[in-house]
């Protein structure tokens, strides 16, 4: 069996619409991991360049995707209403 790969907890159990804090990037993230994100609910990803070009990534399933480097980073969850399904982002290191 495999080791699972070490964590940074972003977002934890967020049921309704939330704007996360910019987190600083440590230069030994890897990717993200959304867990349990319900039908019509999206979690942006804002990254911010060592350049200062802030750009954004919408994830709208249950997954992982990889994470280039970045300055620093926030997750935003956008849901109609009051949202359905608590939703946690990690953010993978190595």
């Amino acid at each position: 069996m495999g080791v699972a790969p070490t964590t940074r907890l972003a977002m934890v159990a967020c049921f309704g619409p939330h704007e996360g804090p910019w987190l600083r990037g440590r230069g030994n993230e890897t990717g993200i991991r959304v867990i349990c994100l319900g039908d019509g609910e999206v979690v942006d990803v804002e990254r911010e360049q060592a350049n200062g070009l802030i750009t954004t990534e919408s994830i709208t399933s249950d997954g992982e995707v990889s994470v280039g480097a970045f300055k620093r980073i926030r997750f935003v969850k956008r849901c109609s209403g009051k949202g359905s399904k608590p939703t946690t982002v990690e953010l993978l290191i190595s």
